[in-house]
């Protein structure tokens, strides 16, 4: 899967990341989201949102564009 975090306040999409499944690239958000308590997705939760951008298949090598689907806001992420 292709992720990005979308920072709402700047209107604008972070670097595409990969993950092995959306479970696994929120379980890595959520830990970055909380191994810095002064980062600034930590700070300001309500401006960031995971959203998937595509997949790709291991057994065609095809990548697929699904265009943004959202996932999860960092707010309801936070321990």
């Amino acid at each position: 899967m292709f992720l990005s975090v979308f920072d709402v306040d700047a209107d604008y999409y972070g670097n595409p990341w990969v993950a092995e499944t959306v479970e696994a690239g929120i379980r890595a958000f959520k830990d970055e989201i909380n191994r810095d308590k002064e980062g600034v997705i930590y700070k300001h939760p309500e401006s960031f949102k995971l959203y998937c951008l595509g997949g790709f298949d291991r057994a065609t090598g095809v990548v697929s564009d699904d265009g943004a689907v959202f996932l999860v806001s960092a707010s309801s992420l936070i321990v």
